[in-house]
């Protein structure tokens, strides 16, 4: 631990335990915030005020937002604040319907609640802390959230595992730790940090008292011993990226003698992948265990981060050439198509250091999104190092269905933590080895992890350069620069439409009967072509023209105009492209585009589809390239015609909806827009999942 490089600070922990699975953390954390005398700060990637915090109880249940209400009544010198991510939209459908209104204005004013989207583009805030009177923290992977409650059994019928909308979930597995003392104090300075950069409020911190909030029932897994604290946090407005989580598990892989355990939700860092590689070249190196998930949760996670640890997974199978590597899933029987979603972030050097928090083993983990994590050095002492190998062994034996000190003796008695695993593998309940492979459809080097899994910051101009050579660029900036004007005119125009002296010369009534007028021409189909066409010669975003087109022929001849206008317009420049042949198309596309080149040509319709729902490249381009590498014209066509129709329906639709909103303001059609935008989304993450299915099951 080295304050500055590998920590942020090194604080005294008067007690510290590590809390396992759901259960054990909420009430951990119910019993804590109701000792809480004067500061409870919520620190959140994800929050839920309907979240059920007491499922095993025979009392009444408890709701989030209704408890910190509660909270707040019984003392009115306690402040509560809540900070979470002010989150991107293609989450809101796994997340709490409008959080502001659920916890500003259904809760008590002593309960403040903000959200916080001061980070740069592509980024998040991750960090998970709850922080009580300055004096106990949690923090770890867990938040205040849906789908996040569970037991160590984890069994696959548990009626407990059901969510705010009345949804069962499968088997849930994190860790969070618990720390009392001045280490719980640095972590209230890290919130109060946050709020202040935030909503520009300066936070007093809580007066020193003698109330005690630990929980009388946990047992502390260490007593008296200084923590770590570590974070990640990206340049940001003139602020400096701090990396310090990144530089711990370099530091932590590269001092490892004799094993490395590591539980995570994701693993994608090809900085750590680089590490735990040179460490399997060597003769004499450390065994690495490693405990994921069986695949990722979610149909954005599978199309990006489940394909990048499928390629850092070859990778360092490769480099395993001394046999140290055992990669496993937890296996339960009667699970079906579930699985246990391990969402923990933890990491294990030779009983000598441990790592929990927020951070995953990803890229985005490292230097693109906020994190902080809790770290403990045996520094010598062997009753810390006990107590590291203990923790270790309860997560193995959990996932075995073994005590904890079944898996110490084995490994006393074997010498070795791989060994020691595999004799205790059984046939019930277990790790299982995750040996999967990609699928033939999916060609890992066209995955751009700079795209996928950022580690900084991402700028405009580099996704362009992305794809353009540099000759192109230029005029690329400067048709960005005329969509921007061109935006920014259509915004004054609707400014001065709604509210403004054009207000009197058009009406939205007026403007949809010329909709409809224009809809009715009997040459209109042929304008839409055209526009689709032309459109694509200047590399204009088919959303957009998706969108016009919903907006002028309705939900129902939109989505074929829509999808008709795209599919045509594919074909068209898919033989320009094969009449320019590959080298013309090679200088407008730039090396970039070999990746897809070879995936289209060699993967077929199932790939076509696919790389229709994935924004890989323009829309454009990727017409251009199929052609110019001498993609089957039947694989283009038919994959493009099975791909576009999820973006089509989901663009123009929508766009209908908000055209009704706008012309009839009511509640009624607001709600039907939202529900529009919520019913598409989902069409579009069930097509998608279709397609992979059908390949894996094909395969």
């Amino acid at each position: 631990m080295q304050p500055g490089r590998t920590v942020w600070r090194v604080s005294h922990a008067e007690r510290l335990a590590m809390l396992v699975d759901g259960k054990e953390f909420f009430d951990a954390f119910v019993q804590a915030a109701r000792q809480a005398q004067q500061s409870l700060y919520i620190l959140s990637w994800d929050i839920d005020s309907k979240l059920h915090l007491n499922r095993d109880r025979n009392e009444p249940p408890l709701y989030l937002g209704e408890f910190l209400s509660q909270l707040g009544r019984e003392r009115p010198q306690l402040q509560i604040n809540i900070l979470t991510w002010d989150f991107a939209m293609i989450y809101a459908m796994e997340r709490e319907f409008l959080p502001m209104f659920q916890f500003g204005w259904r809760t008590d004013d002593s309960v403040h609640f903000a959200m916080d989207g001061k980070h740069p583009l592509g980024a998040s805030h991750h960090q998970k802390v709850v922080v009580i009177d300055d004096k106990l923290a949690l923090l770890g992977g867990f938040d205040l959230a849906r789908n996040r409650w569970d037991t160590p059994k984890h069994a696959p019928d548990d009626p407990r595992r059901i969510n705010s909308k009345r949804q069962s979930y499968g088997p849930f597995h994190d860790v969070q730790a618990m720390v009392q003392g001045p280490g719980a104090s640095c972590l209230g300075e890290l919130f109060r940090w946050r709020w202040q950069r935030s909503q520009g409020e300066e936070l007093a911190p809580p007066e020193v008292s003698d109330s005690d909030p630990w929980p009388k029932w946990i047992e502390p897994n260490f007593k008296n011993i200084q923590v770590g604290l570590a974070r990640t946090l990206p340049a940001y407005n003139g602020e400096p990226e701090v990396r310090e989580i990144e530089e711990f598990h370099l530091e932590a892989i590269a001092s490892a003698r004799k094993s490395i355990f590591l539980e995570n939700q994701y693993l994608t860092s090809w900085k750590i992948g680089e590490a735990l590689s040179k460490r399997l070249r060597e003769p004499q190196g450390p065994e690495v265990v490693m405990l994921l998930p069986k695949r990722a949760v979610g149909w954005l996670e599978e199309s990006t981060m489940h394909a990048l640890r499928l390629r850092l997974l070859g990778r360092l199978r490769e480099a395993d050439e001394h046999g140290r590597l055992r990669v496993y899933y937890p296996y339960l029987p009667g699970l079906g198509n579930a699985f246990v979603n391990v969402h923990s972030k933890v990491l294990i050097v030779d009983d000598q250091l441990l790592k929990v928090g927020s951070a995953n083993a990803s890229n985005r983990s490292m230097g693109l999104d906020t994190e902080c994590d809790l770290v403990v050095e045996t520094d010598g002492d062997p009753e810390v190092a006990q107590g590291i190998a203990a923790f270790r062994n309860r997560l193995l034996g959990e996932h075995l269905d073994v005590s904890s000190s079944q898996v110490s003796e084995n490994i006393r008695e074997k010498g070795s933590l791989c060994a020691a695993v595999e004799s205790l593998r059984g046939h019930g309940r277990s790790l299982r080895e995750l040996d999967e492979q990609p699928p033939k459809w999916l060609d890992t080097d066209l995955l751009d992890k700079d795209l996928l899994d950022p580690e900084k910051p991402i700028k405009a101009e580099s996704l362009l350069q992305k794809f353009l050579p540099a000759e192109t660029q230029l005029a690329h900036k400067g048709k960005l620069i005329a969509l921007i004007l061109l935006l920014l005119l259509l915004g004054g125009l609707a400014a001065a439409w709604r509210w403004g002296p054009l207000a009197g010369m058009f009406d939205a009534s007026a403007l949809a009967d010329w909709a409809a007028q224009f809809s009715s021409w009997p040459s209109v189909a042929l304008l839409v072509v055209a526009a689709y066409v032309v459109g694509g010669a200047v590399m204009l975003p088919v959303v957009l023209l998706m969108i016009a087109t919903g907006l002028v022929f309705g939900p129902w001849l939109g989505p074929l105009y829509a999808w008709g206008g795209c599919l045509i317009s594919a074909v068209i420049y898919y033989w320009v492209g094969r009449l320019l042949g590959r080298n013309a198309v090679q200088n407008l596309a730039g090396d970039g585009l070999n990746k897809i080149s070879r995936s289209l040509a060699e993967h077929g319709i199932i790939n076509v589809a696919i790389i229709r729902l994935l924004p890989v490249a323009p829309y454009t381009i990727v017409n251009l390239v199929a052609g110019a590498s001498h993609v089957k014209f039947k694989d283009f066509f038919l994959g493009s015609a099975l791909g576009l129709v999820p973006g089509a329906a989901l663009f123009t639709i929508f766009a209908d909806q908000l055209r009704s909103a706008i012309l009839d303001p009511s509640p009624w059609q607001i709600a039907a827009s939202v529900a529009a935008a919520t019913g598409l989304f989902l069409l579009f993450a069930w097509s998608k999942r279709r397609l992979l299915d059908q390949e894996a099951g094909q395969d």
